[in-house]
């Protein structure tokens, strides 16, 4: 009797050990699709940090991404664009024509949602999806940069907000921008400007592939 007791015993724990097994298992599928750091930087946080700060930043969230599940193939590329902002001296954080190609490169394999998601927003978890296909207008606008062309610090001319994105937005997402979305322009706050008001103050980063480029306008959708 003790004998079949205890067998039933282990059985039971058996089973126990199989279905926690099963559960550990699904929740590390979910956490290596998922990132799981608690502090993300948004775009008026980010243009206040010196250049190394912001090449920080951006390691960190390509880091996260090597253990998510990206592609062997994506990890490779991702490996080599944090090569390539790590070889930048101290003090300085530009567009380079390395990055720009590992941007096409990684652009062509990688869903559009996750390709944005990764590489042009600090302020959210990285999610990889992995469906969908490439982003045709990021290829178009990656290699469209102009190489070396980032502007200096830009001064404030009014008490407007900062700007937070670029107006090439408005062309690249053109049912938005015809239909409902609100532009804010820096060009009006400009001394002497016959533009209609709000407008915005420019920032020299904070928009753009890896936030390195200039904002120039504000797209409010509260209206789509």
């Amino acid at each position: 009797m003790k004998t079949l007791l205890f067998s039933g015993i282990l059985f039971l724990g058996s089973i126990f050990l199989f279905h926690t097994s099963d559960e550990v298992n699904e929740n590390n599928d979910f956490e290596s699709t998922t990132s799981t750091v608690s502090e993300y930087i948004t775009k008026k946080e980010y243009i206040k940090l010196s250049p190394d700060k912001q090449k920080a930043a951006w390691l960190s969230r390509l880091g996260q991404a090597q253990k998510l599940k990206y592609t062997a193939k994506q990890k490779g590329i991702i490996s080599q664009l944090v090569r390539s902002i790590e070889g930048q001296s101290k003090g300085k954080f530009t567009f380079t024509s390395d990055m720009q190609q590992q941007l096409l490169d990684l652009n062509a394999i990688t869903p559009e949602v996750d390709f944005l998601n990764l590489v042009n927003d600090l302020s959210t978890p990285l999610i990889v999806r992995g469906e969908g296909k490439p982003c045709d207008f990021c290829a178009d606008d990656i290699g469209g940069v102009d190489i070396g062309g980032q502007n200096p610090p830009t001064e404030i001319v009014s008490d407007a907000p900062d700007c937070d994105c670029a107006i090439c937005w408005g062309t690249q997402h053109s049912s938005y921008y015809d239909d409902c979305a609100q532009i804010y322009l820096a060009a009006a706050c400009e001394p002497g400007s016959d533009m209609a008001s709000p407008c915005c103050n420019k920032t020299s980063s904070g928009c753009g592939w890896l936030w390195l480029f200039e904002c120039t306008a504000i797209v409010d959708l509260s209206a789509c």
